[in-house]
């Protein structure tokens, strides 16, 4: 099942979620600097992935049976992590405006999500301007498992 679209991402970032009434994103620890640093936010329900954006950005989002063989040398930073999707429905908002704009059904269970990111920039956008970069995330059922950089993009600006 492949699903694009162009959340907003205000504030640097966009979420998918199973509860959109209970994200845990109010949690102080859940944008902490790890989290920044690598790029997604991980809650037991919800995942924020951090762009560099500040608005519409693509995103492409694809569920899989098994994981994902897909090759890294394309994408400036991979990360992943699980995410509870027990509704059997993952939801994807933009920030700040959490209307759904997209509903993904899923058999309910565990997944891996694991975030490719490209287009990443020494100087990421503040003021609304698409920045260039893209977003795929690939998720199949698996185990729990904390947030892992599997090809970290590092900005080298002084």
């Amino acid at each position: 099942m492949h699903t694009h679209l162009m959340p907003y991402a205000g504030y640097n970032q966009f979420y998918l979620t199973s509860d959109s009434k209970n994200t845990g994103s109010d949690d102080p620890e859940f944008w902490s600097k790890e989290a920044y640093r690598e790029r997604l936010a991980v809650a037991p329900l919800t995942l924020a992935v951090g762009t560099d954006t500040y608005g519409k950005v693509p995103v492409d989002i694809e569920v899989l049976d098994s994981p994902s063989h897909l090759p890294f040398d394309d994408w400036d930073h991979v990360v992943e992590a699980s995410i509870s999707i027990a509704s059997g429905v993952l939801e994807v908002s933009g920030c700040p405006d959490p209307e759904t704009l997209a509903r993904i059904e899923v058999v309910p269970g565990v997944y891996v999500a694991r975030v490719f990111c490209r287009g990443l920039s020494e100087f990421p956008d503040d003021g609304g301007s698409y920045n260039g970069d893209s977003y795929l995330i690939q998720l199949w059922r698996g185990d729990h498992t904390n947030r892992t950089v599997l090809k970290r993009f590092e900005r080298v600006t002084a």
